[in-house]
């Protein structure tokens, strides 16, 4: 089976929001066919799009799956409904969103699923995480690295790494 190096954005901004990553992160490492790799600080982050309402917790996971994209995204929305997300309001409160960012050199351009995640370069709370992770990976097919990406984005709204992260060995186990 061909295994592929993946990259999810977590975020959550209702209740115990770190809670919701360890239990999100746990289901990750409990689903069959996805490994934990290594798991980004968390940071705080202002609200987009839809202002009025809590701060944001953001971080990334670096996983290795042998599932397809398609598997992959079915998983991360299992989990989310799992754990009570409801899209109440479009970009509003949630109890935990997982997207695939980038999912090892491939391209996809489907209804519910485009791969790397259209929205990221703008967005210095999956950018900063994802920095570091991997600071000169390449994001395809953007034609930049991500720290050429987050030198564009940096400072334009609030993302303040956090003391409360996440340990892999925590969630790793399941």
């Amino acid at each position: 089976m061909n295994t592929s190096s993946t990259y999810l954005g977590l975020g959550s901004n209702i209740g115990d929001r770190i809670g919701y990553f360890r239990e999100a992160l746990a289901r990750l490492a409990r689903t069959e066919g996805i490994v934990l790799v290594k798991l980004s600080p968390v940071y705080q982050t202002e609200p987009v799009g839809y202002e009025a309402q809590e701060d944001f917790y953001n971080m990334v996971v670096r996983t290795d799956t042998t599932l397809s994209p398609t598997d992959l995204l079915s998983a991360a929305k299992a989990i989310e409904e799992d754990m009570g997300r409801v899209e109440a309001a479009h970009k509003g409160p949630r109890t935990i969103d997982i997207d695939i960012l980038l999912f090892g050199d491939e391209l996809v351009d489907e209804y519910k699923l485009s791969i790397p995640h259209p929205r990221m370069l703008d967005r210095e709370f999956v950018l900063r995480p994802l920095f570091d992770l991997e600071p000169d990976l390449d994001i395809i097919p953007f034609h930049t690295s991500v720290r050429d990406a987050l030198s564009k984005v940096a400072g334009v709204k609030r993302v303040v790494r956090i003391e409360d992260s996440i340990d892999l060995s925590e969630v790793a186990d399941g």
